[in-house]
């Protein structure tokens, strides 16, 4: 059996810092306002949303957006839009 290794601190002669935790326990984190890119362009202006899709969902829209040679992005714009349109409301790219 190979000997245990020693800390890098040892093999470099510094001297033995306190040992560290090995468990870290994370706490909720709030989060201020929404952060935005700090380039120019669409990024600095848009609020990221996070959709579930089921796996099969998925890839059936990842097969239509390839067979359109489309965004996945641009079907669910698509898809908002409609949405909109059945409630009267404007479209994305008029509230933008």
């Amino acid at each position: 059996m190979p000997p245990k290794r020693q800390p890098l601190s040892v093999a470099l002669g510094q001297p033995q810092s306190e040992p560290v935790a090995t468990e870290i326990q994370a706490e909720p984190v709030m989060t201020g306002p929404v952060k935005q890119a700090s380039s120019g362009g669409t990024k600095g202006k848009t609020v990221q949303q996070t959709v579930y899709l089921a796996p099969a969902v998925h890839e059936q829209l990842r097969k239509i957006a390839f067979d359109e040679r489309v965004k996945m992005h641009d079907i669910l714009m698509e898809g908002l839009n409609l949405a909109f349109e059945r409630r009267g409301l404007p479209r994305t790219t008029d509230l933008a």
